[in-house]
């Protein structure tokens, strides 16, 4: 199977995609596989749009080298990411093309990074929390994922990996902004975040995930220290 099966959704990172296109096995009816491919744009240009995130930040010189390599070492996992959501998506069916969310997705990420490091980092850690929320439901009992093993370990790992770079972000970014400008900023990301999200409402549906609950969860910001 040629690498372009699985080409990137908004960002172009440079990550070789020959070891991701191997379809991940699974026994989702085709209507849940559409809804599933639908998703899968939107986490997947997140996934990219991180990549390019972490590697910036690393290499701010306001940071200190140890910070510098734990970004380094996120944005590898970012990259990791990409290669495993690229293997869920060459098992399933392409989504209908729809530049114009493409084009609203491109902007929403693109318009995350700050020349602030803590504007930035406050940006990201609403996110990649928000990332985790989203996997988390499509994981939940009531939901389809449950029953697909390969799936769900995909999610897992990524749930898993993307807490700790919320942990991080928080640790950092509040070094560099004051705890009442650093929830405001995330308050306005998940917002802006869930007005896209909620343009798939339907796939969530789909997915067995009710997008209003989704929604509230999303007000809901992690705790700062």
């Amino acid at each position: 199977m040629s690498p372009l099966a699985s080409p990137p959704v908004c960002f172009v990172t440079g990550v070789t995609r020959e070891a991701a296109v191997r379809p991940v096995q699974h026994r989702l009816k085709d209507e849940q596989s559409e809804a599933l491919a639908q998703l899968l744009q939107i986490l997947c240009c997140g996934e990219e749009s991180a990549v390019f995130a972490f590697q910036r930040l690393a290499g701010r010189d306001s940071l200190l080298q140890e910070s510098q390599q734990q970004l380094l070492r996120i944005a590898r996992e970012e990259e990791g990411h990409e290669l495993l959501l690229c293997g869920l998506r060459a098992g399933l069916p392409a989504p209908p093309k729809d530049l114009g969310l493409q084009a609203r997705l491109r902007r929403f990420f693109l318009s995350l990074e700050s020349r602030d490091a803590g504007i930035h980092f406050a940006r990201l850690a609403a996110l990649d929390s928000a990332v985790c929320k989203i996997l988390g439901e499509l994981q939940s009992a009531r939901g389809y994922v449950r029953g697909q093993p390969q799936i769900s370990q995909i999610f897992g790992r990524i749930h898993r990996e993307e807490a700790n770079h919320v942990h991080t972000a928080l640790v950092l970014g509040q070094e560099f902004l004051n705890r009442g400008k650093f929830l405001q900023e995330m308050e306005s990301t998940r917002l802006r975040l869930s007005a896209l999200l909620m343009q798939r409402a339907d796939a969530f549906e789909g997915m067995a995930v009710d997008p209003d609950r989704l929604a509230h969860k999303l007000t809901q910001l992690p705790k700062l220290s």
